[in-house]
């Protein structure tokens, strides 16, 4: 467009030039007698060339006006464009750690999860005996989502009582360092007994005695988990980090055998 424009306007140069080259041709012709009807003629053709140029000096200066109209725009254009850059390239500097993703679909009932299976299996239980532990742990494994970022407004409302001088950077960490320890515990338990170490295999004992029967299909971690699968710490800020993420819903305890097992929701 811009080569288009100044074609148009090369063109109108060029035209002009012509013009003023022709009105001085014509004016070396000023002494003659106008009423000579030769010189009336050449009069009345200047006159008509003077004219067109008039008209060409007027088109050109609308495209000029025109022209300095879009450059006044287009420096207000650029100015947003600077102004939103540089607001985009703050929010990028200042993104926080954790943003909140996609709610997940809310997970079916124990009672619910145990009655599905129980009729995909009715109709062959003789699949049901051959499925294999290894198949139930990776389908556990598959069942650990993160732990949604307790957000600004949700910590607000946590008495105050709960939560202290805890930060809600604090408490988003201990729900990191959760899901990092159900994905380690669970690819263990997940992984065939004769590919793992001794060190793996005292970790897999470990993991096995902390099962309860009404956790079944369920995941979970014990505080030795966090100690050993993670670097949270577990000192007083690190358990009320705990109790403020029960608090809000987002894990539960379950207690027995000598274990606190800590459900994510």
């Amino acid at each position: 467009k811009i080569a288009k424009m100044a074609a148009l306007l090369q063109n109108m140069v060029e035209g002009f030039t012509s013009e003023v080259a022709q009105l001085n041709n014509a004016l070396v012709f000023r002494d003659f007698d106008i009423h000579e009807p030769t010189n009336a003629n050449l009069l009345a053709s200047v006159a008509k060339e003077v004219a067109v140029l008039e008209q060409a000096l007027v088109s050109i200066k609308s495209y000029l006006d025109s022209e300095a109209e879009a450059i006044v725009q287009t420096k207000s254009l650029l100015e947003t464009t600077e102004l939103q850059k540089a607001k985009l390239e703050h929010m990028k500097e200042n993104l926080p750690p954790r943003l909140p993703g996609p709610r997940s679909k809310e997970p079916l009932e124990k009672s619910e999860v145990t009655e599905t299976k129980k009729s995909k299996s009715a109709p062959d239980k003789a699949k049901t005996k051959k499925k294999s532990k290894k198949d139930s742990k990776a389908e556990l494994l598959s069942l650990i989502k993160k732990i949604e970022p307790v957000l600004v407004d949700e910590f607000k409302e946590v008495p105050k009582y709960i939560k202290g001088r805890l930060s809600r950077e604090h408490v988003n960490t201990a729900a990191d360092a959760i899901y990092e320890a159900l994905k380690a515990k669970y690819t263990i338990l997940g992984t065939t007994r004769a590919k793992l170490g001794d060190h793996q295999m005292s970790k897999y004992t470990a993991y096995k005695e902390a099962e309860d029967n009404s956790l079944q299909d369920t995941v979970f971690i014990v505080e030795n988990d966090l100690r050993e699968l993670t670097t949270f710490k577990l000192d007083s800020a690190g358990r009320a980090s705990l109790t403020v993420l029960r608090h809000l819903g987002r894990i539960r305890e379950h207690r027995g055998g000598g274990f606190v097992r800590y459900v994510p929701q």
